[in-house]
């Protein structure tokens, strides 16, 4: 089959959410398919992570060229960010290749172009109407809060539009699935892990008791970050001598604690993880699936996540403990650093879960949906 996939930005590893995943489809897709993507072109210096047998076709998208889309988006009532990220130049060029192939993919509803000569299958990562409502939720400037309100209608008639357009949706997780149109029915694609080499252990050298990671300039994550510094660090704290960090884009934006280290802005988290023995995450408020709990599982960091983080993910409590309170969340930590047994046998649970995110399973799990999708 050919296949074009229709990116809002360059397909990378160590890139944004959708990012990450466009780069995962272009690899499951290229092992059966003749692919082409379409994205933005790089900006100097910027990488893009496209297998060798793929067709790269970037498209310039200025600033006058985003912001001319964007009025347009206001004058019709399309959310801003479509107008932001699909501007004229990226839609007709999407157009222009749709015709040669027999699917397209879309990356996001950010890049969906109606009316193509070809089925189309739209991935939406998480739905975006509803991290826009998250959002509001957060602000609380009224203008703010009223923008992001404003957004989250928008999106969610957009999300409908575009859904009707499609033969095929895809989505990360059920949380965000509930939030969606229900037809085409949706398919539930979580996102892959890299397991060569297969899971680190529990044991070897792990410095550092306790670590959230994040791009703290996520509004979740940097309210994840500040509820760990100013409530539950504390409360660990004052029953152990623990070594805590917070470590990701823009960590120094988290309030300072003297029960927490912040690193910022580092080239790789894995490290960090990899010398970890417990990773909190005491999430509310995302889309999507975290994927700070599966990067921990699969460095041998046991895991204490709430209850909304753990509902996209789906582990067993063999696996993680669920936390809802402050309270819970110290006790839970502070057993797993003292019993280090228990610490292990939680590890090696979540490890045999973590099967189940090979991209062997991404991979069938995909083409199976573009193939039905293509009849």
């Amino acid at each position: 089959m050919r296949v074009l996939v229709a990116c809002p930005r360059p397909p990378r590893y160590d890139g944004k959410g959708d990012q990450l995943r466009a780069a995962h489809i272009l690899r499951a897709l290229s092992q059966h398919h003749e692919v082409t993507v379409v994205a933005p072109r790089r900006r100097a210096g910027e990488c893009a992570d496209v297998p060798a047998s793929v067709r790269l076709e970037e498209v310039d998208v200025g600033l006058a060229a985003r912001t001319a889309s964007i009025a347009g988006s206001a004058l019709s009532g399309a959310p801003g960010q479509i107008g932001w990220f699909r501007p004229r130049t990226l839609r007709r060029a999407v157009a222009a290749l749709a015709p040669a192939h027999d699917m397209v993919v879309f990356v996001t509803t950010r890049a969906y172009v109606p009316s193509l000569d070809a089925p189309s299958v739209i991935d939406h990562i998480d739905a975006l109407s509803l991290n826009a409502s998250n959002r509001a939720a957060a602000r609380r400037l009224g203008v703010m809060r009223a923008a992001w309100a404003v957004e989250a209608k928008r999106m969610a008639r957009f999300e409908k539009a575009v859904a009707a357009g499609t033969t095929a949706q895809i989505v990360c997780s059920p949380v965000d699935a509930d939030h969606l149109p229900a037809e085409p029915p949706l398919v539930v694609i979580q996102p892959p892990l890299e397991m060569n080499g297969g899971p680190h252990p529990a044991g070897g050298t792990r410095d550092i008791d306790l670590i959230f990671t994040g791009n703290m300039r996520y509004p979740p994550n940097a309210r994840a970050a500040a509820r760990l510094t100013q409530e539950i660090a504390p409360l660990v704290s004052a029953r152990r001598a623990t070594r805590t960090l917070v470590v990701g884009r823009d960590a120094t934006s988290v309030p300072d604690s003297p029960y927490v280290e912040r690193v910022a802005d580092v080239p790789s988290i894995a490290p960090y993880l990899r010398r970890s023995k417990v990773l909190a995450a005491p999430i509310s408020g995302g889309t999507g699936v975290p994927s700070k709990v599966l990067d921990a599982a699969l460095a041998g960091a046991a895991v204490v996540l709430s209850e909304e983080a753990n509902s996209s993910l789906g582990f067993s409590p063999a696996a993680v403990t669920v936390a809802r309170t402050p309270d819970e969340f110290a006790d839970i930590i502070v057993r797993l650093l003292d019993d280090e047994e228990l610490r292990r046998s939680s590890v090696e649970a979540l490890q045999r879960e973590l099967r189940r995110f090979d991209i062997a399973h991404f991979t069938r799990d995909y083409d199976s949906v573009l193939r039905r999708a293509g009849g």
